[in-house]
């Protein structure tokens, strides 16, 4: 008897499983053969679910702001006071600092191979737009100023600790921001 597979959740176990290759090869020097040996797929299974590199990729970057996505619209909806919102958000980075610190490695890679029609392509704006849209609902303003500085914030924090680890506390980082966004926030 054949063996049945759920195409759209092996195409998904595909897609996590590539994450952490990208994350530790990089992007640009990465093929799609050693993609699939990595995998421990074939190449022509790869080329099955994904015909080519960058659609894998962007691919891959849709799939994970929608997992994200699902873990914060619930609590979105909630009541929250503004220091309640910021303990959220950093429980948030916490939770998944290391795929920050993937996507930071990912990036700095497709910038140093020059890939900009990637890092400017339409799934990674989509994922950028969809944490914007997040947090302008989580801190409940349509201020683009301060979304801007809470995301380059939280950007510049993770690369920071890629660098100085946790000498740089998140429960420090965390105060300051509250104080910030209770000075800008009315």
């Amino acid at each position: 008897m054949p063996k049945i597979v759920d195409r759209e959740e092996y195409r998904r176990t595909l897609l996590l499983k590539s994450f952490e290759v990208f994350a530790k090869k990089g992007y640009a020097a990465l093929s799609m053969r050693e993609l699939a040996k990595e995998l421990s797929v074939s190449t022509g299974t790869l080329y099955h679910y994904f015909p080519s590199k960058q659609e894998l990729f962007e691919a891959l970057v849709s799939h994970y702001s929608m997992l994200e996505a699902e873990k914060i619209t619930p609590l979105v909806a909630q009541n929250l006071s503004l220091a309640e919102k910021v303990k959220l958000i950093f429980a948030f980075i916490e939770e998944y600092e290391t795929a920050f610190r993937h996507w930071t490695a990912i990036l700095f890679d497709l910038e140093r191979a020059g890939l900009k029609e990637i890092i400017e392509g339409s799934a990674w704006r989509r994922s950028n737009e969809l944490y914007s849209q997040h947090l302008k609902q989580i801190l409940a303003t349509d201020d683009d100023d301060i979304i801007n500085f809470v995301m380059i914030y939280i950007c510049g924090l993770v690369v920071h600790r890629i660098e100085r680890g946790d000498e740089i506390s998140l429960v420090e980082q965390e105060k300051l921001l509250l104080q910030f966004l209770q000075a800008r926030i009315k």
